[in-house]
């Protein structure tokens, strides 16, 4: 699979986990407090979501990865729309 590939399917799940955030952005935090298995669920979207991005922080850098043998940046193709 490309890295481009790779990263919109990082990319949906992201919004996925982020949707479901948004949903329920306007809970109180007595209510997270009341409630174990919302907050649970709240806590895990947004582990998830801090795990995506890093995953894609991961792939960009390895598709720019400096040769230490010599010394020089090798690209593996092109990666991009930023």
């Amino acid at each position: 699979m490309e890295k481009k590939e790779k990263i919109a399917i990082k990319i949906r799940s992201m919004k996925k986990y982020v949707d479901f955030l948004r949903a329920y952005q306007s809970v109180t935090e007595e209510r997270l407090e009341e409630d174990y298995e919302l907050k649970s669920a709240i806590e895990r979207n947004f582990h998830l979501v801090i795990e995506s991005a890093l995953d894609i922080g991961e792939i960009i850098i390895s598709a720019y990865a400096v040769c230490s043998a010599c010394n020089s940046n090798h690209r593996e193709g092109r990666i991009f729309f930023i």
